[in-house]
């Protein structure tokens, strides 16, 4: 019999971890896999072959933060210096978790100031060598 509850997502035991440093007041990171892990194709005589795509592992991904975080100094500074360092993403419950052991930060996102605070974006890439979205 299954067993009826409510989940709880609470993004404030989210941890972002970049090049060691814990990431504070984050808006949001997301990423996105431009390679699928397999293709197929199909022979002439309807035999399907299954390929592993060696960049699958691959990923492109958007770091925001708010303008007035105090992280904004710690990312810009290893976007400045060309640092390659890891980047850990995990839940409080210890059932999601990811990582880029080489992640490069690549651009800035777009910038300005207005009367309202607005966000800060760091645009980056790598490998992701473990992905587990497994809760929270």
């Amino acid at each position: 019999m299954a067993t009826l509850g409510t989940r709880t997502y609470s993004p404030g035991e989210v941890t972002i971890i970049m090049n060691g440093a814990i990431v504070k007041d984050w808006v949001s990171i997301t990423w996105t896999r431009p390679n699928p892990r397999y293709t197929g194709t199909q022979g002439s005589d309807g035999e399907l072959t299954r390929v592993e795509n060696a960049g699958h592992q691959y990923v492109e991904g958007t770091l925001t933060l708010k303008q007035a975080s105090s992280s904004n100094i710690a990312v810009n500074a290893l976007f400045t210096s060309g640092v390659v360092g890891p980047l850990l993403v995990k839940d409080g419950s210890g059932t999601s978790i990811h990582s880029i052991p080489e992640c490069t930060l690549s651009s800035l996102g777009d910038g300005g100031y207005a009367a309202e605070e607005s966000d800060r974006e760091y645009n980056f890439f790598g490998m992701m060598i473990l992905d587990a979205p497994n809760g929270n």
